[in-house]
């Protein structure tokens, strides 16, 4: 794969995909962002998980099945790497919830740095460890559009354009793909009807604009039946997701009909700021309703503390997390699955792993921001966070900002009935998130913050599912791993941080 690949399949193919990697001092690999990766849990591209790096000078073939069909985005998970601009869009077509006449294709949204991210990211950790609060994140150079936009003081650089005719129905893939900058989207005049958040088909609704955690993704339909003109395409920070930037996404959408320009619309931020809660009006298209009694029998004989960092089991089937920045911390010679194929359970106390021994059971996770007075805190961590996990999509219960979850005051208010489903969302300003999944695709899966620069200082886990259904690596695996040991022993740059 020479970068940037734009990557279209249809639901059923297998997809193969080989990368080299053409760097001269560092590995790589390659996360297939929100794909199941059913029965094939090596190729999720997770190196010190699933892999070890692909090392300079080499080759590596990743194959897996598309079960889902939807957008998505494939980026390196080598640590902070994927912020120098490894990202790309994966299309897999399937049906549509509402009809369209043409597919536009991605709209890939992402923050800019003009500092090498390995580079920024060390400030970041400097800036984190001096900190006696962490609130919003650091300001990024500017927010591009597909690879393009104007530089802040629009005296460099160019809009992308796009080209619509009047009447017609466009489809539009909007997929963030930020290291830090959770974005609200827009076009001028123009709603969306949605149709898709991440890879799970909705029912269409209907609004003005849209706010896309780090590595969500929405499909989009627009109808073209505004007066011929150039408008503004909006990827504007949220600030109201403690997210920042020096530069406003934008891109020009032209009807055929007009001279091509620049909008008269003004170009300051417009989209409005309501919350940083994204998933109301989402209502999956087919629905699945979550097992509510093993959670409500299970949870009434429970005290829940989560005001201490780390993972626990509260019962068989329901975990707490405590989350304060410092928990993950894999090796990149000796993946998770090595650990497993070795019939090894002796887990370093770094790879923070849970393990779910059964298939064919719910589980439920509690998930809170630690707060300030807890025992054992870092840091007040009062900012939101997108949380993403691999493997799985998990079922969105309920969540809350600024409060502790309790049994007594919060668990009539969570929804077990077709709740909204996807692998991104967010985990309220100090506040709490209950998830859910089922028990039934063996591997070691990461859950981890994609705020670039968290995930790169800890803030993640994973679990081991069903570890004795896990398939074996092959012949093809081991020699990646052997390469890569054989290049680490002389590497000038050595691990730094999580290696997530």
């Amino acid at each position: 794969m020479k970068h940037r690949l734009n990557a279209t399949a249809d639901w059923g193919d297998t997809i193969s995909v080989t990368v080299e990697n053409d760097a001269s001092v560092n590995g790589t690999d390659i996360h297939w962002h929100g794909v199941r990766q059913l029965n094939s849990n090596s190729q999720d591209g997770v190196g010190g998980v699933t892999e070890c790096p692909l090392a300079p000078g080499k080759t590596k073939t990743y194959s897996f099945l598309a079960t889902q069909y939807g957008s998505t985005w494939y980026h390196s998970h080598y640590s902070v790497q994927y912020g120098n601009g490894l990202v790309g869009p994966l299309i897999i077509n399937g049906p549509a919830t509402a009809n369209y006449d043409e597919d536009l294709g991605s709209q890939i949204l992402g923050d800019w740095w003009y500092k090498d991210a390995f580079l920024e990211a060390t400030f970041q950790d400097q800036a984190l460890n001096n900190a006696s609060s962490v609130g919003a994140g650091p300001r990024s150079d500017n927010i591009l559009v597909n690879g393009s936009n104007k530089n802040p003081a629009g005296t460099t650089g160019a809009y992308q354009r796009t080209t619509i005719a009047s009447g017609k129905k466009y489809r539009l893939r909007l997929i963030n793909t930020s290291i830090d900058a959770q974005l609200r989207v827009a076009l001028d005049n123009h709603p969306f009807e949605v149709i898709a958040a991440d890879f799970v088909p909705i029912v269409p609704f209907n609004t003005s604009s849209l706010l896309l955690a780090i590595g969500q993704r929405y499909d989009v339909i627009f109808i073209a039946d505004q007066k011929p003109a150039n408008y503004w395409f909006r990827a504007e920070f949220a600030t109201d997701c403690a997210s920042n930037s020096s530069g406003l996404g934008h891109s020009i959408f032209t009807y055929e009909s007009v001279e091509a320009g620049t909008p008269t619309a003004t170009t300051n931020r417009t989209l409005p700021t309501p919350g940083c809660n994204p998933e109301a009006d989402i209502d999956p298209f087919v629905a699945i309703n979550v097992d509510e009694d093993t959670f409500q029998s299970q949870m009434q004989e429970l005290t829940v503390s989560v005001n201490t960092p780390g993972v626990k089991y509260l019962n068989s089937s329901i975990a707490a997390w405590g989350v304060n920045l410092s928990n993950v911390d894999v090796q990149w010679d000796r993946p998770t699955l090595d650990f497993i194929a070795a019939n090894d359970s002796a887990y370093p106390e770094g790879y923070n792993v849970v393990q779910i021994p059964q298939q064919g059971v719910w589980t439920y996770w509690i998930v809170q921001e630690i707060p300030d007075n807890a025992p054992n805190s870092k840091s007040t961590i009062s900012i939101p966070h997108p949380f993403h996990l691999h493997g799985h999509d998990f079922w969105v219960l309920g969540n809350s900002s600024n409060s502790n979850f309790s049994i007594q005051n919060d668990l009539a208010s969570l929804n077990f009935n077709n709740p909204p489903r996807r692998d991104v969302t967010f985990l309220p300003k100090s506040g709490w998130v209950v998830l859910a999944f089922y028990s039934d695709n063996p591997g070691a899966w990461m859950m981890h913050c994609h705020i670039a620069w968290h995930v790169s200082e800890g803030l993640g886990m994973q679990f081991v599912e069903s570890n004795s259904s896990i398939p074996a690596p092959d012949a093809a695996w081991k020699q990646t791993c052997q390469e890569w040991d054989d290049y680490y022993a002389t590497a000038e740059f050595k691990q730094t941080d999580s290696g997530l």
